[in-house]
């Protein structure tokens, strides 16, 4: 019979920011007393286009494109900006890397949920990328002490 029967009594977690990892991150920060802010400013930052043209001058180099970044948390303490990330992908790490060269006095950290392979051919990791670039970066759903300081 349709409709009878007791309600399900199923409640699920509100999710306040983008994903469950900022959810769970940021919690930790809260239960820690740690003072931060979520999404505190957007950056604006250069993306080189690929395979064009300047209309005007038929010139196919330096042509860029404005893009907008905005990282997930600043800590009040030091004014580190840090991004959260559960997946890594090629795109990703192609905008986060033209927004670091074009950004240098920005303090960037990451924090990944999990060092995953950054390939299907298993030849790096998210870690490698942050090493390669020089990025301070964690693993797991804490802030490490020493990014406090």
């Amino acid at each position: 019979m349709k409709g009878s029967g007791s309600p399900r009594k199923e409640r699920k977690k509100k999710i306040i920011h983008r994903s469950k990892y900022e959810d769970t991150v940021i919690q930790n920060l809260t239960d820690r007393g740690i003072e931060f802010e979520y999404e505190p400013r957007t950056f604006v930052y250069q993306r080189p286009v690929r395979r064009a043209q300047c209309s005007s001058c038929g010139n196919d180099t330096g042509i860029v494109v404005l893009r907008r970044y905005t990282p997930d948390i600043r800590l009040k303490v030091n004014g580190v900006f840090i991004e959260l990330k559960g997946k890594f992908t090629g795109e990703n790490r192609s905008q986060m890397e033209d927004f670091l060269r074009g950004s240098p006095g920005i303090d960037l950290r990451f924090l990944f949920m999990r060092d995953n392979w950054l390939t299907g051919k298993h030849k790096s990791r998210y870690s490698d990328w942050c090493r390669k670039l020089k990025v301070k970066y964690a693993i797991g759903t804490e802030i490490p002490d020493d990014w406090l300081k």
